[in-house]
C-alpha cells in the first residue's frame, strides 16, 4: 500500500512538471484503488502470513552462552524466535499464529503500518496541492480560500498502537501551518439520526492547534435497504471556516456547510459506512456542530 502511494506520488509531480496527463490519470487511478481499501482504522489490506511459521525457528546462541531477555526469558542453546519472546503470546490474536504452528491454516492480519499510512496521507494531499479544486466558502466570493482534494483524496487521522498482529498505527495529520509545537487533539462524537434512524453521521475532532482542527465524518446507512447518495449539513456555532475537505463535495456559506458524497462513496449497503474528512480554522471555542445527514 505504501508503495502504491509512493509510485503515485511520482507520477503527480512528473505530470505536473510535464503536463502529462495520462501520468496524472494513472497517479489519480493508484489513488482511488487505495481508497477501495479504507477500514475504520486507515487503509490497508489483509494478509496472508505463512512466514510466520518462522516462530519456531532456533536462534543461534554460541556453545556456553546463556543469559535472559528483560522479560525473564532465558537465552542458550535451545532458545526460539518465540521462546525468548513469549510476551507474544499475551497478544489477543496469538491463538491464530499458535493455531498456524500446530498445523493449521496460515493466519490473515491486517496491519496498518504507520509508514504506509504516511505515505498514503501524503499521496493524497499532493494531489490536493497540486491538481485539487477551490471550497467554495460564500456565494460572492471570487478567491479559494485553499485546495480541496478531488474525488481521488481521503485521509485517515486517527492515532492507535498495539504490539497486537492485527492492531496497528494509521497516521494523524498535523497541518504544518500550525505556530504552536504540540497538538492536542480533540475528540467528540455526535451522532444524529435521521429517516427514522436509516441514516446516521459522527463528527470527531481528529486533532487541534491553536487556530486550527483537523474533522472527520462518517456517515452509517443504518437502514434494510442500500442507499446511492448522502448529504450532511450543518451550522457552525463558531467563526468555523473549512479551509480543505477530502472525500466529499462540500461548500460553506456563513457558517452553513454541506457535504455530500463523492462520486465513489456514495452508494452504502445496509450496514456500511463512508467517511469524509476536512481542515478548518478557528478562534475562541471549536465546540462540534449538530449534523443532519440525508440520503437516497
Amino acid at each position: 500500500m505504501g508503495v502504491a502511494a509512493a509510485l503515485a506520488k511520482a507520477l503527480l509531480y512528473y505530470a505536473k512538471a510535464t503536463g502529462n496527463t495520462a501520468a496524472q490519470t494513472l497517479g489519480k487511478n493508484l489513488l482511488d484503488a487505495l481508497l477501495g481499501h479504507t477500514d475504520s482504522k486507515g487503509i490497508a489490506i489483509a494478509e496472508t502470513r505463512a512466514d510466520y511459521s518462522r516462530f519456531n525457528d532456533p536462534v543461534y546462541v554460541p556453545s556456553g552462552w546463556t543469559g535472559r531477555m528483560p522479560n525473564g526469558d532465558p537465552i542458550n542453546s535451545s532458545t526460539t524466535f518465540i521462546s525468548m519472546r513469549s510476551f507474544y503470546k499475551n497478544d489477543a490474536d496469538w491463538a491464530k499464529v499458535q493455531a498456524y504452528l500446530n498445523g493449521g491454516a496460515a493466519p490473515v492480519f491486517t496491519y496498518h503500518r504507520f509508514w504506509a499510512q504516511a505515505d498514503i496521507a501524503i499521496a493524497l494531499a499532493t494531489y490536493s496541492e497540486l491538481f485539487g479544486t477551490p471550497v467554495t466558502t460564500s456565494p460572492t466570493s471570487s478567491a479559494s480560500v485553499s485546495a480541496s482534494v478531488s474525488a481521488s483524496a481521503s485521509v485517515s487521522a486517527s492515532v492507535s498502537a498495539s504490539v497486537s498482529p492485527s492492531r496497528s498505527t494509521s497516521p494523524s495529520v498535523s497541518p504544518s501551518r500550525s505556530t504552536s509545537p504540540s497538538v492536542s487533539p480533540s475528540r467528540s462524537t455526535s451522532p444524529t439520526p435521521t429517516g427514522g434512524g436509516r441514516l446516521t453521521a459522527s463528527y470527531s475532532v481528529q486533532s487541534q492547534w491553536q487556530d486550527g482542527f483537523v474533522a472527520a465524518i462518517t456517515v452509517t446507512n443504518n437502514g434494510s435497504t442500500p442507499i446511492s447518495s448522502w448529504r450532511v449539513t450543518w451550522t457552525w456555532g463558531g467563526n468555523q471556516k473549512v479551509t480543505n475537505s477530502w472525500s466529499t463535495t462540500l461548500s460553506q456559506s456563513g457558517t452553513s456547510v454541506t457535504a455530500a458524497n463523492a462520486s465513489y462513496n456514495g452508494s452504502l449497503a445496509p450496514g456500511q459506512s463512508a467517511s469524509f474528512g476536512f481542515q478548518g480554522t478557528y478562534s475562541g471555542t471549536n465546540s462540534a456542530p449538530t449534523l443532519a445527514v440525508s440520503g437516497s
